[in-house]
C-alpha cells in the first residue's frame, strides 16, 4: 500500500539490499537510537535504495511516524533519495561513487578520538565500481588502515545499463579487492544465516584487517 501511494522510486534496488539492511538494523549490527551522538554512521552510497532505511529509523524514533504516514506529501520530510534533512540520514545520496570517500573522511575523524567507537557502514553497488573515485577511496582506506569502515558491495549482476558483464566486465572482484589490501567474503545476500555470519565477520572488533562483504 505504501509503495502504491508513493508511486515512484527504485524498488528493484531496494529489494536487492533489503535482507541485508534488515539484518543490520534488527540484528543489532548498526547502533541506532534516539541519541544520535552515539549512533554508527550508515552511508547508502547507492542512494537510489536509500529509502530502505526509513522504516528502521522510524522504529528507532528518529523519523516521526507522522512523516512516514504522510509520505509522499510535501508535509513529510521523506524523499526518494536520502538527504541530511531527514533525521538519521548521514549523507545526501544520488550521485554514485562518493560514499567511500565520505566514509574515509568520517573514519579519520573517528580515529582521531580514542573515545569514539563508532563504525561507518557503507553499502556500494556494482555500478559505482565504474567510478574511479571508489578505487581511489579503497587505496586511501587501505593505506591508512581505516578499519572502522565496514563495506558491503551489493553485487546483483544488474546496473541501469543492464548486466555489467555485457556492458563492461568488472572482472574478478575478489582478486581486485585482495590486491587493494582487503579481505573479501562472498555471501548470499538473501540467506539470513549467511548474512548474519557475514556481518559478524565484518564487525568483529578483535580483527585488525579490512573486510568487504560481497553479497
Amino acid at each position: 500500500k505504501k509503495f502504491a501511494l508513493v508511486q515512484e522510486g527504485h524498488p528493484g534496488s531496494i529489494l536487492s539490499i533489503f535482507d541485508i539492511v534488515n539484518m543490520m538494523y534488527l540484528g543489532g549490527f548498526v547502533k541506532v537510537n534516539s541519541n544520535t551522538s552515539d549512533n554508527d554512521f550508515f552511508i547508502m552510497s547507492k542512494g537510489h535504495a536509500g529509502s530502505v532505511q526509513y522504516p528502521y529509523l522510524v522504529r528507532a524514533g528518529l523519523i516521526p511516524q507522522k512523516d512516514w504516514d504522510e509520505w509522499p506529501s510535501k508535509s513529510s520530510c521523506l524523499k526518494i533519495f536520502p538527504n541530511r534533512a531527514i533525521p538519521g540520514i548521514d549523507v545526501t545520496g544520488g550521485s554514485l561513487g562518493h560514499g567511500l570517500g565520505i566514509a574515509a573522511g568520517m573514519a579519520l575523524s573517528v580515529a582521531s578520538d580514542p573515545n569514539d567507537a563508532r563504525n561507518i557502514f557503507v553499502i556500494i553497488s556494482e555500478g559505482e565500481l565504474y567510478e574511479g573515485s571508489i578505487w581511489e577511496a579503497l587505496l586511501f582506506i587501505s593505506h591508512h588502515k581505516l578499519n572502522r569502515i565496514k563495506i558491503i558491495l551489493d553485487c546483483n549482476n544488474n546496473i541501469i545499463l543492464g548486466n555489467p558483464n555485457d556492458c563492461l566486465s568488472l572482472g574478478d572482484l575478489e582478486a581486485k579487492f585482495k590486491s587493494f589490501g582487503f579481505n573479501p567474503t562472498i555471501i548470499n545476500g538473501h540467506d539470513p544465516s549467511e548474512i548474519n555470519e557475514g556481518l559478524k565477520l565484518l564487525t568483529d572488533e578483535k580483527k585488525d584487517q579490512l573486510d568487504i562483504l560481497i553479497a
